[in-house]
């Protein structure tokens, strides 16, 4: 049967990032598709919208009556779903052309010019960005990530040239027929699958051996093919790095040629690494280095990839699929590089029980690097619990002292609680949920004991106006200083320095308003200004006094404090006095000199 036969597409496991770009194609071609998945996301929302019938209970009757001819029906699945799914049974058992996703893809992309990116770390970033390079060259790119220029895995194109993430698991990769590949990393992973590392390396071999025009691999890999690097001789090399904030700029040397000042924005030496294995790529087809410069400067990320979910001085949520120890050492670096003062935590949640004994020690090793460690429980997918595998188990191996178990109704609580205002969320697909915070939740950016500490201030003021208080002082200070206007205007200067140090000079002004006006009105016209400069002047200086005498002390405070720097009232006093007294009589002879 040809897909040309097909008329109707159903998967089951719709909801993966990889199965819904295959529906997504198929759907976008003018094919029926519906399909099944466990639990409903933001991705099975999403096709939903799009017209696609979606179901979440494993159940013969939900499926659509259409997608019950085995003539005209293809089902496709993922690897995730068990062997005794009732659905998957009922169309394997019946006859019907059922096909992994990978089986799919290399079906599709076989009659075009195939880009193919390969590795167990990299590859989503990697192939994004060549996603993004080859657009404007009308290519078809399946993505296993939502790329954050377009908002989805899928990139439409023509029929002509395809861009495809090369998956590993389960040999996935060897169903792709690649005209020019790449291979960004041969660590080890997927032992549950493959047994012993020599095993993945051999399955990376063979789709070494299937390229037919150009492989590209990072240096060190002991897989023929042209090489790329950092600082490194190498076919392809990135040298004359220049850190800007939130960018890179940097030059690339080819074997044919040299482009200098390209600009790429992601954080961390991989993801350079990522980006000067899409523009090889690209290059080996004959982009114009100009065109993937241009490219790269543009391209803004893929979720779950050092995704930024909050951004502020008050807290940074970065949001990461890292589930493997590289990877994680990878977002570490990237945050230690950007914020190297600040206090981060680490929110984990493993991803398979193989893969968590299998890199125990590695992982422990990793998630030590953080300031502070939070763990989720485990998440399964495919598996079964092994013995004597957990969380807890992990967490035992982590050398630093500051971590603990947590559970996914206790984040936002956790996040609260630390004085961390770097919060990087790393692991399992779950994460992805919780990441998405409520705005209500976006209370915890708000200084709120500012706010309070202000909001109590005017309250104590106002309380003194309603008592008369403020009324009696004015009349107090009218008595002392009668119509002698310097005498009050340096009154005014000193009183307005000291008070503002200990009240706040905000609602100390507000305050002294009617009292100002009070003065003024026993004084000559002449010099009715002079004591509204004498406020001003005493006021603003006398806030530098104290930690508490302007709003912006006690803002920079509480800013310095959540990221791990603690200044004491008398630390800011000990320099803020001096200040305050030497700026104040400078002002005092101005001030007479001026008016009088």
């Amino acid at each position: 049967m040809s897909l040309k036969d097909i008329h109707t597409i159903y998967f089951i496991g719709i909801g993966g990032i990889g199965m819904s770009a295959l529906a997504r194609y198929f759907f976008t071609i003018g094919k029926d598709v519906a399909g099944y998945d466990k639990t409903r996301n933001r991705i099975t929302t999403d096709l939903e919208k799009l017209g696609i019938q979606i179901h979440f209970n494993d159940s013969l009757g939900l499926i659509p009556e259409n997608f019950k001819y085995k003539n005209t029906t293809l089902v496709v699945y993922t690897p995730a779903v068990s062997s005794d799914h009732s659905e998957l049974k009922f169309f394997t058992n019946n006859g019907f052309l059922v096909m992994k996703r990978a089986e799919v893809l290399g079906l599709i992309t076989k009659d075009t010019f195939c880009f193919a990116v390969a590795g167990t770390h990299g590859k989503t970033t990697t192939s994004a960005v060549l996603g993004h390079i080859m657009q404007p060259y009308n290519a078809t790119s399946f993505l296993g990530g939502i790329s954050e220029n377009y908002g989805s895995n899928l990139i439409l194109g023509a029929d002509e040239v395809s861009v495809i993430e090369a998956d590993e698991f389960d040999q996935s990769f060897l169903q792709l027929s690649p005209n020019i590949a790449c291979i960004t990393s041969m660590d080890a992973d997927h032992l549950d699958v493959y047994g012993e590392h020599a095993s993945l390396i051999d399955s990376f071999q063979e789709f070494a051996n299937k390229v037919s025009d150009v492989l590209i691999v990072a240096k060190g890999i002991k897989i023929k093919g042209l090489s790329y690097a950092i600082n490194e001789e190498a076919d392809y090399k990135i040298s004359n790095i220049v850190r800007n904030t939130g960018q890179y700029v940097f030059d690339v040397t080819t074997p044919t040629n040299h482009i200098n000042d390209v600009v790429f924005s992601l954080p961390g030496n991989h993801n350079m690494m990522n980006a000067l294995a899409a523009l090889a790529m690209a290059d080996s087809y004959g982009v114009p280095l100009e065109s993937i410069k241009k490219s790269l400067q543009t391209f803004t990320g893929v979720e779950r990839r050092f995704s930024y979910k909050i951004k502020s001085d008050a807290l940074t949520l970065i949001d990461d699929y890292a589930h493997h120890p590289t990877e994680i050492t990878a977002v570490y670096d990237s945050i230690k590089e950007l914020y190297p003062v600040q206090k981060n935590v680490v929110i984990f949640q493993p991803h398979l029980f193989s893969r968590t004994r299998d890199f125990a020690e590695d992982f422990a090793a990793a998630l030590s690097k953080f300031d502070e460690i939070l763990l989720l429980d485990i998440y399964p997918a495919r598996e079964l619990p092994i013995e004597g595998v957990s969380s807890l188990w992990l967490l035992e191996k982590i050398l630093n002292k500051n971590k603990k178990i947590t559970q996914k109704k206790n984040l936002v609580k956790d996040i609260k609680n630390s004085d961390a205002i770097i919060v990087a969320m790393l692991g399992a697909g779950v994460l992805v949920g919780i990441s998405r915070l409520k705005p209500k939740d976006y209370a915890m950016d708000v200084e709120w004991a500012t706010l309070v500490f202000f909001a109590g201030l005017f309250i104590m003021v106002g309380a003194l106006v309603k008592t008369g208080a403020l009324g009696e002082f004015a009349k107090f200070l009218k008595d002392q200083v009668g119509d002698q206007a310097s005498l009050a205007a340096m009154v005014l200067l000193f009183v307005s320095a000291i008070l503002s140090g200990i009240i706040d000079n905000i609602p100390y002004v507000a305050s002294m308003s009617p009292v100002v006006t009070e003065l003024s009105a026993g004084i000559s016209n002449q010099y009715g200004d002079v004591l509204w400069w004498a406020l001003a002047f005493g006021a603003d200086f006398g806030g530098n006094a104290t930690i508490i005498g302007a709003s912006a002390n006690v803002v920079a405070i509480g800013l310095a404090h959540k990221a791990g720097i603690k200044i004491s009232f008398w630390q800011f006093a000990k320099y803020g006095i001096p200040v305050t007294l030497v700026s104040v009589a400078m002002v005092a002879p101005y001030i007479l000199i001026r008016y009088f």
